[in-house]
């Protein structure tokens, strides 16, 4: 991250392997293991406004491959190319990380994931992340929400909301609920 007055510029390089292990969404059995690799870079670039938040445009350029062993994701076989171009806007004047007690944080991000540049994964995601604390005296309880959708995307496990873990349906392992 470095920044230039207002401007901002973000590089980022990524490598990784996802491995999760699936379930039905009714709970009545596993599926499977979800396994594939990726590795790409990201720059993002925008302008902070003021002390409170963020505007943010970004491009990805990266490949992703499914791994033996995983449960059938749709991915051709081999290396797939991934071009994203990404907008989004962050909102934060909550008062404390840890333990807010007023404010408001929330993030807006849209996703395109472009065929036209060269990417074999088409389609779009739109993700919704907010909090809002309510102080009554000493006691803060925080408010959050999170929502997700894509639209014609050709691989939807590579969508923005997976569900489990310890706050988003925290019965299941994290990412088990694609």
């Amino acid at each position: 991250y470095k920044q230039f007055g207002q401007w901002f510029v973000e590089p980022i390089a990524y490598a990784y392997r996802f491995n999760s292990q699936l379930y039905t969404a009714d709970g009545s059995g596993e599926l499977g293991v979800l396994r594939y690799k990726q590795i790409g870079a990201v720059l993002t670039g925008g302008y902070v406004l003021g002390n409170w938040g963020d505007i943010r445009v970004g491009v990805q350029l990266g490949g992703i491959q499914e791994l033996k062993g995983s449960v059938p994701t749709g991915l051709p076989q081999g290396w797939n190319e991934d071009v994203r171009l990404s907008a989004g806007l962050r909102i934060d004047t909550l008062d404390s990380l840890i333990f807010p007690k007023h404010g408001t944080q929330i993030n807006l991000d849209f996703t395109d994931f472009v065929g036209a540049l060269g990417g074999d994964i088409t389609g779009q995601a739109f993700e919704f992340y907010g909090n809002k604390p309510i102080t009554f005296g000493r006691t803060s309880v925080v408010l959050g929400g999170r929502f997700g959708a894509t639209q014609n995307l050709n691989y939807d496990f590579l969508g923005p909301y997976k569900l489990g873990g310890l706050f988003n349906l925290s019965g299941y392992p994290l990412n088990s609920l694609v």
